[in-house]
């Protein structure tokens, strides 16, 4: 009796236990929910960012190559209109390595995260769920940027029913529309990674019965691949901080490109249908934007793409006065330095003047944010007329388009589902900043956003804390110097 005591009131509580290794969450929402944000039907061009493959080389850790990290603070002083993801975020799909995830994305400003799904984000059961709760939907389309879908398919489901269905999905209404799809596992160019070769056919036939995307953005092989086959553009984008693949590709086809590079992807979306992109070395060169004072700001620009040459590098600048968010679009040109300012004209117009050779203003319209005001510049200046702006143009969650939805495969079997029609989020939460993984160099600015009392911490590794096994261990080896003191006294009596 005295052993059982002993052994109770050592072992730790069932919750610490539970606990260890994972950090409890409060109610949060999605990423896909809590990066949400109007984009304006009327802009001359749109900038978004591509990256993939950023997990762990240890696939049990959270930590992450520091390389994610720097791509994250990049992204952020772009700010880009959107970001892709092509899946492998985290190492199996844990709760703790989610959650490390969510928080370091949580601590930027980006906006509208479309992230398609990888293995390693389900490589254990509870990964669907854990997706699902702290990312959103498996596959989707967003119909947001004008003249093109943007379409978000998962290559884990099991049947090839499944992954054909999908595809399908994908051309539901889909109209003189541009098609661009994003997925994990690639289908061209051939990496020795790909998707399962029967699923292959199964695609082409689709995108011949039902026409052929431009784009496919594709990650999976750690590096950077590039094929046009069928007239489509084929990209592997999978170099954001996963240990990188140096094997040869057995003979690349003429004209395919692959090599093993950290890099991040730059696209630009034409409303014509037009694009244009092109991979980033995120270890060659720098981009910073700094502010010079209240009124204007330097754009600094040395990066270069994987064959070393000099590339632009889009960025948004927001600038707010009185309330009203002033947001510039420029491509800063290679090896060039940048400086935007801006100005008041009588209180009512404000003037911005910018060096760029390619730039744009625009405001987002309170009463019809999906309709902004927008000024080209003339002679270097473009002008915004405040008294066109009614009220806050802070940038809302409320739109007249809607997100498409197939399924999100559960734990415990993945199937596809009916699709419906999911409206966006009608109001902005309020989210509270939160430091980045201290292995990154410089804070960054951070998302106003609540985040819960769990993610503001940078993840700590489970295996660092051994107190409850150590009162465990303590507890058996007390109880069992007791039991055989009073073994032996009883004996001897």
């Amino acid at each position: 009796m005295l052993l059982i005591t002993i052994l109770v009131v050592s072992i730790p509580p069932l919750s610490s236990l539970v606990s260890m290794g994972q950090s409890s969450s409060e109610e949060l929402l999605p990423i896909f929910n809590t990066t949400r944000r109007v984009i304006p039907d009327n802009l001359p061009w749109y900038p978004i960012l591509v990256f993939g493959d950023n997990r762990p080389g240890d696939t049990k850790s959270a930590a992450y190559n520091p390389v994610f990290y720097r791509i994250v603070e990049e992204f952020d002083t772009i700010l880009p209109i959107a970001v892709i993801g092509t899946g492998d975020y985290v190492g199996l799909g844990y709760e703790y390595q989610y959650l490390e995830f969510y928080r370091v994305l949580n601590s930027t400003r980006l906006e509208n995260l479309w992230l398609a799904v990888g293995n390693h984000d389900v490589e254990v059961s509870e990964g669907w769920d854990n997706w699902a709760k702290y990312i959103g939907p498996t596959n989707y389309y967003i119909d947001d940027i004008p003249g093109w879908r943007i379409g978000i398919v998962n290559t884990e489901v099991r049947l090839t029913k499944h992954w054909e269905n999908q595809l399908k999905l994908m051309y539901e209404n889909l109209s003189n529309r541009s098609l661009l799809l994003a997925f994990h596992k690639p289908v061209f160019p051939d990496v020795d990674h790909n998707i399962r070769s029967d699923w292959i056919p199964v695609t082409l036939n689709t995108f011949s019965s039902y026409g052929y995307p431009k784009v496919v953005l594709q990650g999976h092989w750690h590096g950077w691949g590039y094929s046009i086959r069928y007239n489509v553009t084929w990209i592997v984008t999978g170099g954001a901080g996963a240990p990188l693949y140096t094997y040869e590709v057995t003979k690349p086809e003429e004209g395919d490109i692959v090599t093993g590079v950290y890099h991040y992807t730059v696209l630009i979306l034409y409303p014509n249908g037009t694009f244009r992109f092109y991979p980033v070395d995120i270890g060659s060169g720098k981009f910073s934007v700094k502010k010079l004072d209240d009124t204007s700001y330097l754009v600094v620009n040395s990066r270069v793409n994987l064959r070393g040459e000099p590339v632009e590098i889009p960025v948004r600048v927001k600038f707010t006065y009185n309330g009203v968010e002033v947001y510039t679009v420029l491509m800063a040109p290679p090896r060039s330095s940048v400086e935007v300012s801006y100005s008041t004209i009588d209180g009512v117009h404000i003037a911005i003047s910018c060096n760029a050779t390619e730039w744009y203003v625009y405001v987002c319209n309170p009463v019809d944010p999906n309709i902004s005001h927008v000024s080209l510049p003339v002679n270097g200046t473009a002008t915004i007329d405040l008294s066109v702006v009614l009220g806050s143009t802070t940038p809302t969650m409320a739109s007249k388009e809607t997100v498409s939805t197939g399924y999100t495969p559960t734990r415990s079997s993945p199937a596809i589902e009916e699709s419906t029609q999911v409206e966006k989020p009608k109001s902005t939460p309020t989210l509270k900043s939160s430091p980045l993984h201290p292995t990154s160099p410089t804070p960054i600015p951070h998302r106003t956003t609540e985040l819960p009392s769990t993610l503001q911490k940078p993840w700590v590794a489970p295996e660092t804390d051994f107190k409850p096994f150590l009162r465990v261990l303590c507890g058996v080896l007390l109880a069992l110097g007791l039991g055989t003191a009073i073994w032996l006294f009883s004996r001897k009596t």
